[in-house]
């Protein structure tokens, strides 16, 4: 047995049976954006993916309806472009039933696949980036991940609860799906509240440029700056906002790292910035919230690729181990339909080693009708790096 990782064009994750490989061989073909405006947040998640594969197959592989299988995976770079994601989804479909797919790509390049494998009963997708609502109800999607409706839940939660914020300004990624389907639910929520929203602005993933929406941000001295978008870019929005004179409060659900500040030149600009996410690795360690596991995951992660994980590399690790152990529950790797009740039916004590704090349902169960749902932390910029608040359970 053999463990074999490669490097193909493409992007998702998928998990192919015997039959497209040796009998005792699970392929998984890892999609995301290696390349493209979101690959600093899609590289780690890659890594992760493969770190995961990497050490259940040093482990001993898994154990599946009696026959033990060594995970091989195959990675594809959508470019962080739908078209090419939707022509990776179809390669990976074309290899042959059953397909397991995993990652899932953006919120656009999620949306753009969904209707192919919607009418599909051989297919599986654990999708561990896209924020987009309402993607679960599609019956071949999965999420592990939390939602951007639980991200727009939490930031509304945060600013009706400080009652200096009577006035914000709205700033989102127009390119992310996921977070400009939420903004007419978080102008309601802030509405509702009697918070008054003074400005709406927009950017594309990878503008280096910030001055014109900052400027109209601030035209109607907002109390706070609530910025959603992807890390590297709202760390450049931060930068440019202090230096162009605003020196308000500023509010985000980006996920940025403190590499992710560093590469921006943003750390003397950050300051009191306050992030509402799902936490990250270092969030868990410094607030003692599964802090052995995240601490074990953050060692081994750094000692394979030497660098700190990123947004959605739990997300990534986890998630295999989810769909391994489903597969061991329904002892198949063929019968879709098994798996899918397993997952179903699979409890958050089934995988002890997830090591994103996951909230269970009733019942212990991980998933209710196919998304998963999660802790998230307020957490503050402070002497170079973020220190967790709260966590929201």
């Amino acid at each position: 047995m053999r463990n074999i990782f490669t490097l193909a064009a493409g992007s998702v994750f998928v998990l192919l049976a015997s039959g497209h490989a040796n009998a005792d061989t699970l392929r998984l073909s890892d999609m995301e954006s290696l390349t493209g405006v979101a690959s600093a947040v899609y590289v780690p998640q890659a890594n992760a993916v493969q770190l995961a594969g990497e050490q259940i197959n040093a482990a001993g592989g898994v154990t599946i309806g009696g026959v033990n299988y060594t995970l091989q995976i195959d990675q594809y770079d959508d470019r962080t472009d739908t078209s090419a994601g939707v022509a990776t989804i179809q390669k990976i479909l074309g290899l042959g039933a059953p397909s397991f797919i995993m990652g899932g790509g953006t919120s656009s390049i999620s949306a753009a696949y969904s209707p192919i494998i919607k009418d599909r009963t051989d297919v599986i997708v654990m999708v561990t980036a896209s924020l987009l609502p309402g993607l679960t109800d599609n019956p071949s999607i999965y999420r592990p991940r939390v939602t951007s409706k639980q991200y727009t839940d939490s930031i509304v939660s945060f600013v009706t609860g400080n009652p200096e914020f009577k006035r914000v300004a709205l700033g989102v990624d127009n390119k992310n799906a996921g977070l400009v389907n939420e903004v007419p639910a978080l102008k309601a929520g802030l509405l509702a509240a009697g918070v008054e929203i003074v400005a709406e602005e927009e950017w594309g993933s990878g503008n280096p440029q910030f001055a014109t929406q900052i400027a109209a941000m601030s035209r109607n001295n907002p109390d706070v700056l609530v910025l959603r978008g992807y890390p590297a870019d709202v760390a450049r929005l931060v930068k440019q906002a202090r230096e162009l004179g605003y020196s308000g409060p500023i509010v985000t659900n980006s996920g940025m790292s403190a590499t992710d500040v560093e590469n921006a030149q943003a750390a003397e600009s950050m300051d009191g910035v306050v992030e509402v996410v799902a936490p990250v690795v270092s969030d868990l360690i410094a607030g003692d919230l599964n802090k052995e596991a995240a601490q074990k995951f953050e060692d081994a992660y750094q000692a394979r690729f030497g660098t700190p994980s990123g947004l959605l590399s739990v997300s990534a690790y986890d998630a295999v181990f989810i769909l391994t152990r489903a597969m061991e529950h329904a002892g198949t790797t063929t019968d879709v339909p098994a798996i899918k009740a397993a997952l179903d039916a699979l409890k958050v004590s089934d995988v002890p080693e997830a090591v994103t704090p996951i909230k269970p349902y009733d019942g212990d169960l991980l998933f209710k009708d196919r998304q998963a749902q999660f802790v998230t932390v307020v957490r503050q910029w402070k002497d170079g790096k973020f220190v967790p608040l709260t966590f929201v359970k």
